[in-house]
Order: C-alpha cells, then sequence, then structure tokens
C-alpha cells in the first residue's frame, strides 16, 4: 500500500505538506513545524515518541523486525550465512540492547 499527499481528501486546518526524502527527515525537523519521522532517525536528534511526539497511534506496537531474504537458489551460500550470523551476533543484540536507547528491539 503506498499513501500520498494526493490522497488526502479533507484537510480543514490547511495544512501544507512538504514530502522530504527519507534520509533528509533529520534536517526537516530543524526546519518544519512538525514532521513524521521513523524512530531508529529521531534517536539521532535526542528525541522519543513519549516526550517528543505531538501525534503518535495509540495502542500498536511502533517495531517491525528486518529480515535478511535471499533468492531460493542464494539461500544457501556462503555470503548469506555469514550475513545472517553477523546479524544475529551476540555483539549485535548488546548493540540493540544497549545503544539504541529503545528505538529498537531484538528480533532473534
Amino acid at each position: 500500500m503506498s499513501v500520498n499527499v494526493e490522497d488526502i481528501t479533507e484537510n480543514s486546518k490547511y495544512l501544507v505538506f512538504s514530502p522530504v526524502s527519507l534520509l533528509n527527515l533529520n534536517e526537516a525537523y530543524n526546519e518544519q513545524d512538525m514532521i513524521f519521522n521513523y524512530l531508529t532517525y529521531i534517536a539521532k536528534l535526542n528525541l522519543t515518541p513519549e516526550k517528543d511526539g505531538v501525534l503518535v497511534e495509540e495502542g500498536k506496537d511502533h517495531f517491525f523486525a528486518v529480515s535478511l531474504v535471499a533468492r531460493e537458489d542464494k539461500k544457501d551460500s556462503k555470503a548469506v550465512k555469514t550475513v545472517q550470523q553477523a546479524l544475529t551476533s551476540k555483539e549485535i543484540k548488546t548493540f540493540i540492547e544497549d545503544k539504541l536507547n529503545g528505538h529498537a528491539k531484538v528480533a532473534f
């Protein structure tokens, strides 16, 4: 499903929407009145949804699992196995738990 500004059918507050590329969201934070941003990106700005969120979807788990996927003919390759081992290593688990300050959860 893809949603964009053209899908807005009512705008009674006459808000102006400015699409910004994903890599420029943090810069937009300093330039716009309000932005949508992802948990992992707002962490770099020392923001949290609980403290800084204006509109936060209630009752939803805001986390999702990142998956490593490979074509059927490559799934058992050394390269894929190496990446799988790295992504599920103790070091990665510790990094997520200790450095991401609740902006991500371990899914393995």
